[in-house]
């Protein structure tokens, strides 16, 4: 039985804006040459390829091109804005939550981007990422429902009976994280 493409990896078109991002000078420019001829790039429908852009704009600035300058450098003010609001809305939880007694250990997206990357705008994120115990899951949670964050909804248009979402003690053990948003 044949399978699609394993999206878990970049296809060609996001290993060339990788390459972009990151190669060398030279090899760096003409994969984003060779990209921007396969690719409307102000017409992406690839979340992954577009997250790339702010790191190619800071990679290779003015040389891509006139046409694509304003694109890219909006690309990474935008991600530059976003993602310090997201610091600055993780800070205020890790604060708290130590208040609060509740260790907690930031993951993924922020802390990369802050010791790797050396620059918020490089590295677009949707959401901050947090580890706490497990048996000071369910303080945190109350601690985040008394800032003002709800749950995120997991459940499909169909739940089935054993999706119990809103009960602490399904996610304890069947989910492997919690989302919230405020605001």
């Amino acid at each position: 039985m044949s399978r699609g493409r394993d999206e878990r990896w970049s296809d060609a078109t996001q290993a060339l804006a990788l390459r972009a991002a990151v190669a060398t000078d030279d090899q760096a420019l003409a994969a984003w040459r060779e990209l921007t001829e396969r690719v409307n790039i102000a017409a992406l429908d690839d979340p992954e390829l577009d997250r790339l852009l702010p790191l190619v704009w800071r990679h290779l600035g003015e040389q891509v091109g006139p046409v694509h300058l304003s694109l890219l450098k909006g690309r990474y003010r935008e991600a530059w804005v976003q993602n310090q609001h997201h610091l600055h809305h993780a800070s205020e939880l890790v604060s708290r939550l130590a208040a609060e007694g509740i260790d907690s250990l930031l993951l993924k997206g922020l802390p990369v981007a802050l010791l790797y990357y050396d620059d918020l705008g490089a590295r677009p994120m949707t959401d901050v990422d947090l580890l706490v115990r497990p048996d000071q899951a369910v303080s945190a949670w109350r601690l985040l429902e008394g800032l003002g964050y709800e749950t995120t909804s997991i459940r499909g248009p169909d739940p089935s009976r054993w999706e119990q979402e809103g009960d602490d003690d399904w996610y304890r053990r069947l989910r492997h994280a919690r989302g919230f948003v405020r605001g």
